[in-house]
């Protein structure tokens, strides 16, 4: 993730996994996003600085928040 003044990146994650289609929380603090990390893809979140990963929901594809 680059900030809108284009500083250095911050890398959100650490993991040799292909992580894909990430998406904000509604409250601005977490990132959601896709994983294959254990061999199947599952919908993850990480604080917006980054950390540790958190698995959300185990064998999903394309994670997203239901605005409603």
């Amino acid at each position: 993730m680059i900030d809108v003044g284009g500083d250095v990146p911050l890398r959100l994650t650490d993991d040799p996994a292909d992580d894909e289609d990430p998406f904000w929380f509604p409250d601005g603090t977490t990132i959601g996003f896709a994983s294959d990390r254990g061999g199947a893809w599952s919908a993850w979140k990480v604080g917006r600085h980054g950390g540790g990963a958190t698995m959300l929901v185990p064998d999903a594809g394309t994670p997203a928040i239901d605005p409603a």
